[in-house]
């Protein structure tokens, strides 16, 4: 993508790799773009490539860059992959945080270096019944966290970071007929096992479970229940101090923790029509502990097999201080492609 901000233009290669391919396995070297998971929209186990949010964009997926690693995939069949992943070049999300004046913040990214390596592991199966997989991450969390740090000229210092995380996941998706579930699922342990510090995300399990049915033959409907529980769980809307349960309000509310327990709902409607050249699609994501939403409608339309055109857009709704949608409000937009 190529950014024009107000200090000029800002280029970036979202993915260049070599790929060196033997009888069984393939290495992979370079920035390379990968995601986990088969949950349809929402998944707990992606966490090697980064997104930027700050990217308004038609397609979800072209928010994604890649990460510059190793990866080997291990054949032990055409149905049955092992993956390891290696990384010392940790990239977080890019998220729009917007502070106001008196708050100075710090940006504190992990070093490229071996202390700072990131490691995975998955083991993959498709084909037959059932597509399943189980994984394993020990790397840095791609969302990052605040950390008041107090005061300084009559403003208030905070520091951005990333801190490291474990990841035990496990996916599935099986198909009978028109009808097709899937799950998903990741149990993440953290720096703070004992939830002590507010700036640092307690362990806590994260999962999706849905399913998806076609109707005459081009009208496929998807619903997904996903549910979310923090282990240790404290109130930071009970911290005394005013300045400080201001930032760390902020804080839970972009990592997913103001509740102790959560439930969201997700749903997918596409429909395609003549000879699949038009394809309508909604996508949206409801939270009811808080009631915030998104919706994003796309209509694309394939006007020869050259040219494709795309107009939709994103709305963004709740709470614009204690919700993760409503933060995102600004970002409500519509776009043509």
């Amino acid at each position: 993508p190529f950014d024009k901000g107000g200090n000029g233009g800002v280029s970036e290669i979202l993915e260049g790799l070599f790929i060196f391919r033997f009888e069984n396995s393939d290495l992979s070297v370079g920035k390379q773009i990968i995601t986990w998971g088969r949950a349809d929209g929402v998944n707990p186990t992606d966490n090697l490539s980064p997104k930027n949010y700050t990217l308004l964009l038609p397609e979800e997926g072209d928010r994604k860059t890649g990460v510059t690693s190793l990866k080997y995939d291990y054949y032990f069949s055409p149905e049955l992959t092992a993956t390891l992943f290696y990384s010392p070049f940790f990239e977080p999300n890019k998220v729009p945080f917007a502070f106001p004046s008196f708050i100075q913040p710090t940006e504190r990214k992990p070093a490229y270096n071996i202390e700072n390596s990131e490691a995975a592991f998955r083991l993959n199966k498709i084909g037959s019944d059932l597509d399943w997989s189980i994984s394993y991450f020990n790397g840095f969390d791609l969302t990052p966290e605040v950390r008041y740090l107090g005061t300084n000229g009559g403003k208030r210092l905070i520091e951005i970071i990333n801190h490291r995380i474990q990841v035990f996941g496990a996916d599935f998706a099986k198909n009978y007929g028109r009808y097709g579930f899937r799950g998903e699922a990741a149990y993440m342990l953290t720096e703070d096992m004992d939830g002590n510090y507010p700036y640092i995300k307690n362990p806590n399990l994260y999962g999706v479970i849905g399913g998806d049915r076609t109707f005459i033959e081009t009208l496929n409907i998807n619903l997904q229940f996903i549910g979310r529980y923090i282990f240790k769980y404290s109130d930071v809307e009970k911290i005394q101090n005013q300045a400080e349960r201001s930032i760390y309000i902020k804080n839970a509310t972009f990592s997913g923790e103001l509740d102790e327990v959560q439930y969201s709902m997700s749903g997918r409607a596409d429909y395609k029509l003549f000879n699949e050249t038009l394809d309508m699609e909604v996508f949206g994501v409801w939270n009811f502990n808080r009631n915030d939403y998104f919706i994003r409608p796309i209509v694309r339309y394939a006007f020869t097999d050259s040219w494709k055109g795309t107009i939709g857009g994103e709305y963004y709704e709740g709470d614009e201080n204690r919700t993760f949608f409503g933060v995102l409000k600004k970002n409500n937009t519509i776009f043509v492609e």
